[in-house]
């Protein structure tokens, strides 16, 4: 069943909506021209803008020039405020709300000197477009000043699938915050799942993350990422096997799972049948009720293979 075709826009429509645009950024320049009364409608104005792909950078400059002339310094932030949270917003691509969000963070920082308040709306363009350099670089740069090594990692993590920066120097960066973490402050979850994507260019980060994450009593969260790094089939096999020893250590200690270590007992016996602690961990786990009689084959498969 076809749908109906798409009618095209008539001529005459699109005629009216492009006089609309003119006279729209004609009332504008007027206004920064002669006094801005009221900033809203001026932000509104460049938000439509923004919403046709047109982004004025020339505008945005003389808006900010035009508050600081007519002492309307507080009006625009807050305007800015509005047209962020505003119905508008939501109705951009999110290149444009990109767009919209620096400049508010340049106004507020450039000519307000309000850091903090720039730095939410930093954050904010990089929730919606992570890959965004500038945004990202500025932010990296004020926290490394604070030296705030949990939320520069916060950061790291917003950003590791699509790096704004070469990813092996990303991952060297985020190694060295995790070092320098403390058991005190411990870096939330969700932040230490979204930074495996950085482990492949430096497995070094995930034995960082697990530490932390023991350090933190959360052996649980260190097992899930060891877990989720083993899916990496482009790990060489000797990191392969030092991770699966790894979990058997902890389903056997500090987490408290030992069903959960089998399947790793498995497939490390199965590739080296005279593995001595890995047949240990065997052993121990024919004592399990759940996983007693994959254990105990586990074990015999093992022995039968070393007696070929």
């Amino acid at each position: 069943m076809s749908s109906d075709p798409v009618k095209p826009i008539p001529r005459s429509v699109l005629l009216a909506a492009e006089k609309v645009r003119i006279q729209r950024v004609q009332r504008l320049r007027k206004m920064l021209e002669v006094r801005l009364e009221d900033p809203i409608p001026a932000v509104d104005a460049l938000m439509a803008e923004l919403g046709e792909g047109a982004s004025h950078p020339e505008l945005w400059e003389k808006l900010h020039a035009a508050a600081a002339r007519d002492g309307k310094e507080a009006k625009l932030a807050e305007a800015y405020k509005m047209g962020a949270d505003g119905a508008r917003m939501r109705r951009l691509t999110p290149q444009a709300q990109a767009e919209m969000l620096m400049r508010a963070a340049d106004y507020f920082q450039g000519m307000l000197g309000d850091q903090a308040t720039a730095e939410t709306f930093l954050e904010r363009v990089v929730s919606i477009m992570p890959e965004h350099g500038e945004a990202f670089a500025r932010l990296e740069r004020r926290l490394e000043k604070l030296l705030d090594s949990n939320r520069l990692l916060e950061l790291y993590a917003k950003v590791a699938s699509v790096p704004p920066k070469p990813i092996a120097v990303l991952a060297n960066q985020a190694l060295l915050r995790v070092l320098q973490l403390s058991a005190k402050t411990p870096l939330s979850e969700e932040a230490c799942k979204r930074l495996l994507a950085l482990v492949p260019a430096n497995p070094r980060l995930l034995d960082a993350l697990e530490a932390h994450c023991r350090a933190t009593k959360r052996p649980g969260l260190a097992c899930a990422l060891i877990e989720q790094a083993l899916l990496d089939e482009s790990a060489p096999e000797p990191l392969v096997v030092q991770r699966r020893k790894q979990l058997l250590q902890l389903y056997m200690g500090e987490a408290a799972s030992p069903e959960l270590a089998m399947p790793h007992v498995e497939a490390l016996l199965e590739r080296d049948p005279g593995d001595a602690s890995v047949f240990e961990v065997g052993e121990k786990l024919v004592s399990v009720r759940t996983v007693a009689s994959r254990a105990a084959a586990a074990l015999r498969n093992a022995r039968r293979t070393r007696g070929h």
